[in-house]
């Protein structure tokens, strides 16, 4: 008989070739006991580790909104996360992060045609979150994003631009 972990790490690895492609079908998804359940999957741990960096993945149900993707994408020198989110309504918003060599900057905001952006580099790593060109929502998004990846509300740590 199989157990638990075997078969769950089998079903996530299935998940990650499918979503990721062959490439990923050795990743250890990291199934492990959890205080909050019977397992849990760390399988971000993993993915990040091809990243280069600790990436977090934003849980933003407080603002409406679900993860529904996620993919691992060539960058122009290492590879980027790519993270989709939903809302009841449909609207959708996308997280790109990736390794970048520059000095930290304040978040920054750019609009063209239907769609809006705010984009930040902190700590090695630049951020670009796209949606609604309504700035307000989507300044929203981009704000608990950061406060999840940063540990503290923007407002209090970077000037908006």
């Amino acid at each position: 008989m199989t157990s638990p972990v075997e078969t769950l790490t089998q079903r996530v690895q299935a998940a990650l070739v499918a979503a990721f492609g062959e490439e990923y079908a050795a990743t250890d998804p990291l199934i492990r006991p959890s205080q909050f359940a019977d397992y849990q999957a760390n399988v971000a741990m993993s993915l990040a580790k091809r990243l280069g960096h600790t990436v977090r993945l934003p849980d933003l149900s407080g603002i409406g909104l679900k993860l529904v993707g996620g993919r691992l994408l060539p960058g122009p020198d290492t590879p980027a996360a790519f993270f989709m989110y939903e809302g009841a309504s449909g609207e959708r918003f996308t997280l790109y992060v990736a390794p970048l060599k520059a000095a930290q900057t304040s978040l920054r905001y750019a609009a063209r045609d239907k769609l809006g952006s705010f984009f930040w580099v902190d700590q090695g790593l630049s951020y670009v979150v796209i949606g609604t060109p309504d700035r307000g929502r989507l300044q929203d998004v981009a704000e608990a994003i950061y406060a999840q990846i940063d540990g503290e509300p923007l407002r209090k740590h970077a000037a908006l631009d």
